[in-house]
């Protein structure tokens, strides 16, 4: 059985192809993934409009729905999990939009107009080895996954719906300084070194003088 044709963007530099294909909607419509790795730990925001997406009916379903937006498959075997089985969400109120994002702006992010924003914040500190994320094929809701990179602007991003999945991230923990250790061993040998000579001090003998008294015979 074929599988269904996927409408996903992989990451187009910029974005700037595709900017005037989200503008014929309104960008309320999708849920918008902020993704950065950092010193070996992946953060995720993940952000809806449930006052502007015709899909999410309040807050107590966009909290459902920023919570199960995005999956994970974690190593070459693609186990997938829930974000909420790795680390906790936090889910926030916000009244406004991230000011890197490529999401269309729209009346709906007038500032003199309310906002009904929810956020859920997730950081994990991932093993080295390879991730990906994926929106559940079960989802009715479509992300806009872009990336927060240092001197890259405008973002890279991709438009997924349900059943895409990112291009495969490669996490590498840094490698902590060792100095310390080595500095630990040093001076465990060299008091080691002191002890062993003031033992062997203690165990020599030492040489005493005796006075023999001559006798007349």
């Amino acid at each position: 059985m074929m599988r269904r044709p996927r409408f996903i963007i992989r990451l187009i530099a910029g974005g700037a192809a595709l900017l005037p294909l989200l503008a014929l909607g309104h960008g309320t419509e999708f849920l918008d993934a902020r993704f950065e790795l950092r010193d070996g730990v992946l953060r995720l925001r993940i952000v809806a409009d449930y006052a502007g997406n015709p899909m999410i009916s309040d807050e107590a379903e966009a909290r459902k729905v920023v919570t199960d937006a995005l999956r994970i498959e974690v190593g070459t075997s693609k186990i997938q999990h829930r974000l909420d089985e790795l680390a906790p969400l936090q889910i926030v109120e916000r009244g406004t939009r991230d000011a890197q994002s490529p999401m269309p702006r729209t009346e709906a992010d007038d500032p003199k107009q309310p906002h009904q924003l929810l956020s859920a914040y997730w950081r994990w500190p991932a093993p080295d080895g390879e991730v990906r994320f994926f929106v559940p094929e079960t989802s009715q809701q479509s992300v806009l996954f872009w990336l927060r990179e240092p001197n890259v602007s405008p973002p890279r991003w991709s438009l997924m719906v349900p059943g895409d999945r990112t291009p495969v991230i490669v996490v590498k923990r840094p490698q902590r300084s060792q100095i310390w250790l080595w500095g630990a061993v040093i001076i465990g040998v060299l008091f080691a070194v002191v002890v062993a000579i003031r033992l062997l001090l203690r165990r020599t003998p030492c040489s005493h003088h005796t006075d023999v008294e001559e006798v007349d015979v």
